[in-house]
């Protein structure tokens, strides 16, 4: 009989229920759903502090040492190095503020972007990886991060983790990795909206319910938001979002799956209109969505489900928080 608490049989459970063998090919074989993924989980875990966060990332680390076919040790060592970097980078974003709160602008930066750099060397190197790529990918993140203040947090994240990809490349190692890391560097968790999703491309909408119709799909969940370096309130709630009204973009089969999608600020702020284009190639997809007016994107998703779609639609978007009932009573 096998031990359930040893962590590889508890890797083989979750890998034999139905349909997640699918989803573990699905994202070991594509690493952009490997790094959303990632993301997505440590902006869940982080809604119960750093230290949880960490831990996600690195049983993600080790469930996907032992989907490469690694032994107990690797898996071990992979997950220890991947709980350790999160922390770091925790501690170097901490410290951060804490010299920007002195007034010290110059030092806060400067001490962002060395920390960052560090712990990438220090976290590639135990790895047994280059010190140098990994120095490379997080510091080059983390000047990214800076040299964008001012963008809508968002189109920051997407350039962040971008810039620590061409990072490792240049450093000569993978792209993927380099996001990762600087994604990881970035992350403060701020709001994470989890939910299930229908989309229908407007061709056989306008076929079932005539020709007027112009709705898109819905999309229902639950999000989470507490503050992060750039703001925020701790929030739970429910949303609702209805897509339509955008035929110009809007080609293939009907999309049915669940959605994981990042943003930053809050809960309440989630409201209002906005626009969607998002791509689904029959197993999954990314979402990117413009909230507001935004110009760069306001959050990234990471869907799960069948179809084959290409869509764009404008967005309305409603949600019920808990700050809508305890703000009347307490203040904001």
């Amino acid at each position: 009989m096998r031990n359930p608490f040893k962590i590889e049989n508890l890797f083989a459970l979750n890998h034999n229920i139905p349909g997640y063998g699918t989803l573990d090919h699905f994202m070991m074989t594509h690493e952009w759903a490997r790094v959303a993924g990632r993301a997505a989980a440590t902006f869940f875990a982080g809604w119960f502090g750093p230290w949880a966060a960490a831990g996600a990332n690195a049983m993600i680390t080790g469930y996907e040492v032992w989907l490469a076919g690694g032994s107990s040790q690797d898996i071990h060592k992979a997950a220890a190095i991947s709980f350790a970097t999160s922390m770091a980078f925790n501690f170097v974003g901490d410290g951060a503020s804490a010299i920007a709160k002195t007034g010290n602008a110059g030092g806060a930066i400067a001490f962002k972007i060395v920390g960052h750099a560090a712990v990438g060397c220090a976290s590639a190197s135990a790895s047994g990886g280059d010190c140098g790529q990994g120095a490379l990918s997080a510091g080059i993140g983390a000047a990214t991060t800076v040299a964008t203040r001012g963008m809508h947090p968002s189109g920051q994240f997407v350039l962040t983790v971008v810039a620590g990809g061409i990072g490792a490349e240049l450093g000569g190692g993978k792209f993927a990795n380099g996001a990762m890391t600087a994604a990881m560097g970035y992350l403060t968790n701020e709001v994470l909206h989890m939910g299930g999703t229908a989309r229908v491309p407007q061709w056989l909408g306008r076929l079932v319910m005539g020709k007027e119709f112009t709705g898109q799909g819905i999309s229902v969940g639950i999000a989470f938001s507490y503050p992060g370096l750039t703001g925020g309130r701790s929030d739970i709630g429910f949303y609702f979002t209805a897509m339509g009204g955008g035929d110009q973009i809007d080609i293939g089969t009907p999309y049915f799956g669940f959605d994981f999608s990042v943003s930053r600020g809050d809960v309440q702020g989630m409201r209002g209109q906005g626009v969607q284009f998002t791509f689904n190639d029959g197993i999954g997809g990314l979402t990117f969505s413009f909230q507001n007016g935004a110009v760069v994107p306001s959050g990234v998703g990471l869907q799960l489900g069948p179809g084959l779609l290409l869509q764009g639609a404008g967005t309305v978007t409603k949600v019920g928080s808990m700050r809508d009932l305890t703000d009347p009573i307490f203040g904001k």
